[in-house]
């Protein structure tokens, strides 16, 4: 009896534990089609979500999703709290607690104006938005470029500058005149104002306020660099076996063209 025991018992301590049978990660979402679109009662889609639910999928990971505001998904992926932030422009802070992958996006974020507004002023770097007195509305943390930081310290870029919680806040607070301009995404912008019926009444500027490159970050709490480097590989074998093409397809971009999803 007791040789039974200890051969069951060192069977089982051989068996893995359930714990450890299952990785989860969790990914930061919201509302902003065509990156995350939700859908009441049913799993998200759009770029981002698809993007990774494959590559992790085929990791053998799942992935759930959490609706965090922006700022707060920082620290949250800092804690360890959140796995995964996607769109996030490299900055050496980050680097502290973010793993970068190599699968990046370059789609610009750009300045939109009130359509009347759009020949009153010439626009060309941040300098010129206080220097005329526009007033520029951004979403609530967002590093509308990578140096963005620092022209936001200048206390007369302070003096200009609003934010909002949501896309649609912004395009609120230019519409009725609260701000005079706000920088977004370019080609969430693109779909949103068709949604929220201000095409026409809002556009876009010369002025891109960013075209570098933005990543999925990984939190340095909860991920390791090998699991980072086997996303970065599974969407890499994702643009091999075109399912990053039908992916793209599903939301009418072509590949390479106003996104550009690579290794």
């Amino acid at each position: 009896m007791i040789l039974l025991r200890a051969a069951l018992l060192a069977m089982l301590a051989a068996l893995p534990a359930v714990a450890d049978a299952e990785c989860v990660m969790t990914m930061r979402m919201v509302d902003d089609p065509p990156y995350f679109i939700l859908h009441a009662g049913g799993p998200p889609t759009g770029l981002h979500a698809d993007i990774a639910r494959e590559a992790l999928r085929r990791i053998g990971c799942r992935l759930d999703f959490r609706e965090v505001p922006f700022t707060r998904s920082l620290k949250e992926l800092e804690e360890g709290k959140l796995d995964i932030v996607p769109d996030l422009f490299l900055t050496p802070e980050r680097e502290r607690y973010t793993l970068y992958s190599r699968t990046r996006s370059r789609v610009p974020n750009r300045l939109f104006v009130r359509a009347a507004d759009r020949e009153r002023w010439q626009i060309h770097d941040f300098a010129d938005l206080p220097r005329l007195g526009i007033r520029l509305g951004i979403e609530t943390g967002a590093l509308i470029s990578p140096d963005f930081a620092a022209i936001s310290a200048d206390p007369a870029f302070k003096a200009i500058l609003s934010t909002a919680h949501t896309h649609t806040g912004l395009w609120h607070m230019l519409e009725t005149g609260r701000v005079d301009a706000v920088v977004l995404d370019e080609l969430a912008a693109k779909r949103e104002l068709v949604a929220e019926g201000l095409n026409g009444k809002i556009a876009a500027t010369d002025f891109v306020t960013s075209g570098e490159a933005a990543y999925f970050g990984f939190s340095r709490a909860t991920v390791g660099e090998d699991q980072r480097d086997r996303f970065d590989d599974a969407v890499a074998a994702m643009h091999k076996d075109g399912t990053m093409t039908r992916i793209l397809a599903g939301y009418g971009l072509a590949a390479g063209a106003a996104i550009d999803l690579s290794e």
